[in-house]
């Protein structure tokens, strides 16, 4: 070591020990010998920090407190006696005493700071030696879970030869032979007992797929020979029509029309007696009546009619389908073949439809139609022609209807199909009587079954047709239910099975009049035009001033949302807004605007269309805050609409419309009067303002002298 080294170290030692008498008497005190200063040798300085490092080591947190102590008190009592004695000449000595308590008190903290950071090593080493470890616990648990849920995929492990049906243990050893049975070896080994039950099921399903390829070239066979004979009477079929042909002539002269009598009595027995009622009084109707724009045919899926009915007798419903029919014939050619018993085995061994799957079949078996069907054909006067088509629902016990309409016109053969539309075709029997809307089942067994089923039929009628009463009423059935309102039983009370089809017929085609009608009319108001019959404008005035400025279609909730309906949402949650048409129409005249919300209804003209009105001048004003306008309201809606004559009824929008733009001059023109106001000038002649505590306006129209009076 150099000794520019050493001799620092050197002097700091002997400095220390020279003036640490109190340290060499504390020594004495505890029974050690302290080197004198003369024995001390220089040391390196790593010799050093290693010593005190050994010694921090050694020491325990109580000595060095202890030591703290004692030397915190020596510099208090040294510090004290300084300030007490400044001048005194011991104070370089406290002076050098104090400096070497400090020094100590400064080797202390050195010291417990690197004992501290000793300990926090440790800790830390410690710290992370358990985190490792916890960590390697975390590895081993998820190994665990991991081996665990390998240990139970093993055991849940499912094979496939699980869900391949066998025969039973003791059917396999009745019946299998002695070589694959072995029972000596598989009744006491379930496991050689599986092997070889499966291949006996093997060997069973080698002889059933050969079995089936020869029973399959038999009716491959037998195809050939059927398509031969088909081909050879589809050669004959010309030969048959010509002869057909050559005979017509004779059968329209002597009146026989043997056609729809063979193709009526091929299809009677087949036909459910409903439809068969049906169509004989749209057959008697027509021979008398000589009505030569309606036709009855008898039509649908013969084959399908004749599987159907072959199943009856055997205990099979009614709603059987054709494929129910099909699979029927070939369990008999089975039997036939021979292989009775294995096709029971095997049609037992095919799994069971589930409750789902079950009920879904009932669900379409509840809305399955009877392969046959009746159909009307009425030809209009416009060459437009309805076509009626009548079904029976075999487990609702119920007739169906579906409604086509045909025409020439394009753009009409459009409109027929466009929902929403006042000539959409599934509409167009709606409310042909009080109250019959089609839309639930008449018969009340049918209507529980599909409560159970928890179907709607409403839902589906676009498929199945409209239940309407009146085809029950056609068809001979007639049930004592609630679904039919009193005023559908009044109506059809008063009419006799014979005449009911007449006037089924008459209405269609009544209503189908009415609807072209309604349509021409909704198509001028569009273009803001309201178009009257020549007979009707004399019930207006000549000079009408309040204008019609627009025409719009509503949506259902738009019309009772409006505000003119507020008050009147109690009536807006009836059946009668639950169908039909809504509509908003605007008239103004001057500053003054009515708004007329309009209602058209299924059974439209038989009941005419709703009016609600809404005027704006200086204020908004309804029906329920104005007098003048309830009395308008009920003017329009009731006393004008019942004088209408009938020859004129399919026009009763667009008149009812006109009658609201007259009566608006009337009530504007009263009012300013009556307020003596200039708004709107007197251009009708009236003899009274208005009358009455309610002060009722003018609103009768007499067209002889063109004024307006009281009713």
């Amino acid at each position: 070591m150099p000794a520019t080294t050493a001799a620092p170290v050197s002097k700091k030692r002997t400095s220390r020990t020279a003036s640490g008498n109190d340290q060499q008497q504390n020594g004495a005190n505890n029974g050690t010998k302290r080197p004198s200063t003369g024995d001390l040798k220089p040391m390196s300085l790593q010799e050093f920090y290693d010593l005190e490092d050994k010694e921090a080591t050694a020491r325990s947190q109580a000595e060095d407190e202890a030591q703290f102590t004692s030397e915190c008190e020596s510099l208090k009592k040294a510090l004290t006696r300084f300030v007490d004695n400044p001048a005194d000449d011991s104070a370089e000595e406290l002076k050098n005493m104090m400096t070497l308590h400090m020094i100590k008190l400064r080797r202390l903290n050195r010291l417990t700071q690197f004992r501290n950071r000793k300990m926090r090593d440790r800790a830390a080493a410690e710290r992370l030696r358990v985190e490792e470890q916890h960590l390697q616990l975390q590895n081993h648990r998820h190994e665990i879970e991991h081996l665990q849920k390998e240990v139970d995929r093993c055991l849940e492990f499912k094979s496939a030869d699980q869900d391949i049906p066998l025969v039973p243990v003791d059917e396999f050893y009745t019946n299998a032979p002695a070589d694959i049975s072995k029972p000596d070896v598989t009744k006491s080994d379930n496991h050689q007992q599986r092997l070889a039950r499966l291949g006996w099921e093997l060997e069973e399903r080698k002889g059933l797929s050969k079995q089936l390829q020869e029973l399959q070239e038999r009716k491959n066979l037998l195809a050939s020979d059927i398509g031969a004979k088909e081909q050879r009477l589809e050669s004959l079929k010309p030969l048959t029509q010509s002869i057909m042909e050559a005979a017509r002539p004779m059968q329209e002269a002597m009146g026989i029309k043997l056609d729809g009598e063979t193709q009526q009595r091929e299809m009677a027995p087949l036909m459910p007696k409903e439809l068969y009622v049906i169509g004989i009084q749209a057959q008697a109707y027509k021979d008398i009546s000589r009505d030569e724009k309606f036709e009855v045919i008898f039509g649908g899926d013969v084959e399908s009619a004749k599987k159907l009915s072959a199943a009856l007798p055997t205990g099979k419903s009614a709603s059987q389908t054709p494929e129910d029919a099909d699979s029927g014939n070939e369990d008999e050619e089975r039997r036939e073949d021979g292989a009775e018993e294995r096709a029971q085995r095997l049609s037992s061994r095919k799994r069971r439809a589930t409750v789902s799957e079950a009920v879904e079949r009932r669900r379409e078996l509840a809305l399955l139609a009877h392969p046959l069907h009746v159909v009307f054909i009425i030809t209009c006067s416009d060459k437009t022609k309805v076509t009626l088509t009548f079904e029976y629902l075999s487990e609702l016990r119920a007739v169906s209807v579906k409604c086509r309409l045909e025409t020439d016109s394009a753009e009409l053969s459009k409109l027929f199909a466009t929902s929403g539309h006042v000539l959409y075709e599934e509409t167009l029997l709606q409310q042909l009587f009080p109250g019959d809307t089609g839309l639930t089942c008449p018969n009340p067994v049918g209507q529980a079954k599909l409560e159970h089923l928890n179907i709607e039929y409403e839902t589906y009628v676009n498929r199945i047709g409209f239940a309407f009463h009146w085809a029950q009423q056609l068809a001979g059935i007639k049930f004592a239910d609630s679904t039919m309102t009193r005023m559908t039983r009044e109506a059809f009370d008063r009419i006799q099975l014979c005449d009911l089809l007449q006037k089924i017929i008459r209405r269609v085609r009544r209503r189908l009049q009415t609807r072209l009608s309604l349509h021409a009319q909704i198509t001028s108001l569009e273009g803001t035009k309201i178009n009257l019959p020549k007979a009707l404008i004399g019930h207006y005035p000549t000079k009408v001033l309040s204008r019609l400025t627009s025409w719009k279609a509503l949506s259902s909730d738009d019309f009772k949302a409006h505000p003119a309906t507020q008050s009147l949402q109690a009536v807006m949650t009836s059946d009668a807004f639950a169908t039909g048409w809504f509509f908003s129409a605007t008239m103004e005249r001057g500053d003054a605007k009515m708004v007329t919300l309009v209602h058209v209804g299924d059974a439209f003209p038989d009941i005419a269309p709703l009016f609600i009105l809404l005027l704006k001048t200086r204020a908004t004003r309804t029906a329920a805050d104005c007098s003048s306008l309830k009395t308008l309201e009920e003017s329009v809606n009731c006393t004008f609409a019942r004088s209408v004559p009938k020859a004129h009824m399919a026009s009763l929008l667009c008149a009812q419309l006109q009658y609201l733009t007259s009566r608006l001059d009337i009530l504007l023109e009263a009012e300013s009067a009556r307020q003596s106001t200039k708004d709107f000038a007197r251009e009708h002649l009236f003899s009274r303002k208005a009358r009455g505590p309610d002060r009722e306006l003018p609103f009768a129209f007499q067209e002889s002298s063109n004024s307006f009076s009281f009713s």
